[in-house]
């Protein structure tokens, strides 16, 4: 059972009991005809390309590939960067194509109220690496969600693997 709630980016944000936003999310996902971007803020009219980023060492940036909406296959990882976003967060896939999060203690323990995970066609979007399997996918166009799902800490998955605050991690 859902509700509405009003939000400034005329969509409005679906709010689920504990824990059936990610069910939600889980069931849209199995359709294979969306893709997520997860976010702390609930009012995003339009999704616009911004410059992503790799951390390869603990306090350097460096810029990964053009500007883009980046956006995840699977619903977990929009879950978990919409919650977790202080501190060494991250997450990837293995050659299984299995999804791995990770986490410091100290991003765990700053686990965001609630956040917002924006459902996006997938049409609209590429794979990062040309396999529809891949995790990550990208526009460089500006993207209309179609609907912005309410997350909160118990829609987070399980599996969150606890790494030191100084691990850089690379995908597995």
């Amino acid at each position: 059972m859902f509700e509405w709630l009003a939000g400034s980016n005329d969509k409005q944000v679906s709010s689920f009991e504990r824990g059936e936003a990610r069910a939600h999310l889980l069931d849209l996902e199995a359709t294979g005809k969306y893709v997520f971007h997860g976010s702390d803020n609930p009012n995003i009219k339009a999704l616009e390309p911004r410059q992503p980023q790799n951390f390869p060492e603990w306090d350097k940036a460096e810029d990964d590939g053009s500007p883009c909406i980046a956006t995840a296959r699977l619903a977990d990882a929009a879950i978990f960067r919409a919650l977790v976003r202080e501190d060494r967060t991250g997450f990837g896939q293995d050659k299984n194509e299995a999804l791995h999060l990770y986490a410091s203690r100290t991003a765990l323990k700053r686990v965001a109220r609630s956040g917002y995970v924006y459902v996006l066609d997938r049409k609209k979007f590429e794979p990062r690496h040309g396999s529809p399997q891949d995790l990550e996918w990208r526009s460089e166009e500006t993207v209309t969600p179609l609907e912005v799902v309410r997350v909160t800490k118990s829609d987070l998955p399980n599996s969150i693997e606890i790494v030191s605050e100084r691990t850089v991690k690379k995908s597995p």
